[in-house]
């Protein structure tokens, strides 16, 4: 993941453009001349991206759109840790802004934001092109309203993550081992990390280990990720109506399988002691230094660091990016199904009390024409996260990736999928907030309990949770 540094010498060029970064309050000086909050005709708050091109790319895009609009925006580019308070505070104080883009929304701020009929219905926007995009994609903006009682879709999806396997092919041929052989069976699969481990220890390599797997309760990866071992399991947490589903005698037994599965590999000494205080890319960083064989990240943006400009300089990163790094999938379930991926959906908002409705859902229009979309997911992310529109592939680098990693992403869409909880019930929000897997996870490997005991304290703790959200 690209360093925060970047932060520096992205105000720089931010400043240059006279683009606006909220670092510290959203009444700053309007990006466009003379032109202030109050004189804008649509206000943009996007958050500040993790590469310089995502920033670049969005302020084209604004500027295009200006030019065919005849109207003026403010763009404001948020960093990631404050956008969700801004917008809060900001809607609280009677200053929404018009439009709203944060790539965690989805996970908090836009299910409690519809829940709380707080934010304007865009199926006016979406109905006519409907069927431009994945099916999974339009169900995770289908949010519910606990003031109409009534479901629509509140959010426009433009993009879609989920959780990758990465691990490193020339550590395996170190130890005679070939990533062909990879075992699709859920319990051989594992197992295969396991062995490569004892092959490379046994070997000289004293410090690496099998699985790069996030452990701690302050990184959202562990959330993610667990959640798929969840999906293995057979376990469902909620219905299409938020109906939570935990008194299902298979599903208590589930949660714990999963949870005894997942801590065994940290006792068992196949994941790194500090995974359990890993912060943001602490996977990435461990994975990227050897010290972990294999990770899982919901993102392709871990090999995405090797991608370099091709030069005499940057050669062993082309070699790692090509050829010792791969991006695989997900073995199949412990009674041999397909595993469902929980899909990761990016997605833009229009606050029900923006002053400028109309203009922003011309410039969301906009913005979802193909070439300009394209535009964001390509140039700007660099193919980190995918389309939700199916137009999208008709460009090659989507529908016939030469990239490798790119195009083993693509293959996992065509598995089955879901989108998260949350779109089913804002309360679920809080399940990933209060870190409840994670901590059932640390109370196994720390506290000694049994898995069964953390899954008792975990399944007390939602259901508390949905109980106060009444």
């Amino acid at each position: 993941m690209t360093s925060r540094r970047e932060f520096t010498r992205l105000s720089l060029f931010l400043l240059g453009l006279g683009l606006a970064n909220c670092t510290q309050t959203p009444n700053q000086p309007s990006p466009n001349g003379n032109l202030s909050s109050e004189d804008a005709q649509l206000r943009i708050w996007w958050m500040l991206g993790y590469l310089p091109e995502e920033n670049e790319v969005i302020v084209e895009i604004v500027r295009g759109w200006e030019k065919e609009s005849g109207l003026k925006a403010e763009l404001r580019l948020v960093p990631p840790n404050t956008i969700s308070q801004d917008t809060l505070k900001a809607i609280d104080q009677g200053n929404a802004p018009d439009v709203v883009f944060t790539t965690d929304g989805n996970f908090d701020l836009f299910p409690n934001l519809a829940w709380t009929n707080k934010l304007a219905d865009v199926s006016d926007l979406l109905n006519p092109i409907k069927y431009d995009f994945f099916p999974t994609a339009l169900q995770a903006v289908y949010y519910g309203n606990n003031i109409t009682k009534k479901r629509s879709y509140y959010a426009v999806p433009i993009a879609q993550t989920t959780v990758h396997v990465h691990y490193w092919r020339s550590l395996l041929e170190e130890v005679g081992l070939s990533d062909r052989a990879i075992p699709q069976e859920w319990d051989a699969f594992w197992n295969f990390w396991k062995q490569a481990q004892n092959k490379l220890r046994a070997s000289g390599r004293k410090n690496i280990y099998g699985l790069g797997l996030c452990m701690s309760a302050v990184q959202a990866d562990t959330l993610q990720i667990f959640e798929q071992f969840l999906e293995a399991y057979n376990v469902k947490i909620l219905n299409e109506k938020g109906q939570l589903l935990l008194d299902a005698p298979d599903a208590r037994q589930g949660i714990i399988a999963a949870l005894k599965q997942y801590a065994s590999f940290y006792q068992d000494g196949y994941v790194p002691p500090r995974a359990v205080e890993w912060t943001g890319a602490g996977n990435n960083v461990s994975f990227l230094e050897s010290e972990s064989l294999m990770t899982l990240n919901s993102t392709v943006g871990i090999p995405g660091t090797q991608k370099l400009e091709r030069n005499q300089y940057n050669q062993q990163a082309a070699e790692r990016y090509f050829k010792q790094i791969v991006t695989g999938g997900w073995p199949k379930k412990p009674d041999g199904r397909r595993l469902r991926l929980i899909s990761t959906v990016k997605q833009i908002v229009i606050p029900k009390a923006a002053k400028h409705q109309e203009a922003a859902k011309n410039f969301l229009s906009y913005l979802l024409q193909p070439e300009n979309l394209n535009r964001l997911l390509k140039e700007g992310s660099k193919g980190r996260i995918l389309p939700v529109m199916t137009p999208l592939f008709k460009d090659p680098f989507w529908g016939k990736p030469t990239d490798p990693h790119l195009a083993s992403g693509i293959r996992q869409y065509q598995q089955p999928n879901r989108p998260s909880y949350t779109v089913f019930h804002p309360a679920y929000s809080l399940v990933s907030s209060q870190n409840v897997w994670a901590k059932a996870i640390l109370g196994i490997i720390q506290q000694d309990l049994s898995p069964k005991q953390a899954a008792n304290g975990a399944i007390a703790q939602i259901k508390e949770i949905f109980a106060q959200s009444r």
